[in-house]
């Protein structure tokens, strides 16, 4: 059985070429039984805008290296550990000065080896930078509020948005959602601070106090009338999007008319007898 937890699951920071990085990782082994695991770094690439990743076609750098900064324990090199075990894993990740200076991703794998010859194997994503430091430079490119026909009692108001990284360097979302009406705050959304990387695009999700990931939405009943959804971003050059919706009581005429029709209909077949 694969019950094992990985610790920080994401990690990002900067590396000066020529220097290295050290990143600790707490490997707890859940389950009752002893298990033999091992360690890797695979690198990957970006897919899609809603954080995918692929390790189909990724090049690593030949200029960094990865080992590991424990005195009994190499890289890919098999340990045994027991049940409700904790141990630590200290990585190094080594640069040099011909490093490219270019942000870089790679996942640290901790696998389990089994008898038969099957693999289990769970990741903490390294998103590093080699490159000086750069200003946040986001665009929102989308914004919507759906569904179209905007009712006040039954479905949510949900909305969506994609924001695109204009520069070479990874940098976090971090924001909020507004929604008023008459200049009066209805819900507040925060933004989930998710990273978003260099020249690409990423769809905004949204959380509670606890950083658990919520639907950027809003659930009825609501008031008739008009609302403002603002989306603002936190960078370094604060960014906003504003639109506006109407909701109306769409059900209740349409509940009050197929009464009348009912009633209109019973009203005739009254008169003809």
């Amino acid at each position: 059985m694969f019950d094992i937890t990985l610790s920080p699951s994401n990690n990002e920071f900067f590396i000066k070429p020529g220097q290295n990085y050290l990143l600790a990782f707490d490997i707890v082994n859940n389950s009752q039984t002893t298990l033999t695991l091992n360690s890797g770094v695979e690198t990957w690439l970006p897919k899609g805008d809603k954080g995918e990743i692929s390790y189909e076609n990724a090049f690593a750098d030949p200029s960094i290296s990865f080992s590991l900064n424990n005195s009994d324990l190499k890289l890919g090199q098999t340990f045994l550990a027991k049940p409700n075990e904790k141990k630590q894993l200290v990585l190094k990740i080594s640069t040099t000065d011909i490093t490219s200076q270019k942000d870089h991703y790679y996942t640290f794998f901790i696998t389990q080896l089994s008898a038969d010859q099957t693999t289990a194997k769970i990741g903490a994503h390294l998103i590093f930078s080699t490159q000086e430091k750069q200003s946040d430079s986001l665009t929102i490119k989308k914004f919507s509020v759906t569904p179209l026909v905007k009712d006040s009692f039954f479905k949510p108001i949900k909305f969506a948005s994609t924001i695109y990284n204009n520069s070479s360097q990874y940098s976090k979302l971090t924001g909020k959602l507004v929604i008023t009406k008459n200049n009066l705050k209805i819900q507040e959304l925060i933004i989930s601070p998710d990273v978003i990387l260099g020249n690409y695009s990423r769809s905004i999700r949204c959380a509670d106090k606890e950083a658990n990931i919520i639907p950027c939405a809003i659930n009825p009943p609501f008031w008739p009338g008009k609302y403002t959804a603002t989306l603002t971003l936190n960078s370094q050059k604060p960014v906003s999007f504003e639109t506006g919706f109407f909701v109306f009581p769409y059900s209740v005429f349409l509940f009050l008319g197929i009464i009348s029709a009912i009633f209109l209909l019973f009203y005739r077949r009254l008169r003809r007898r």
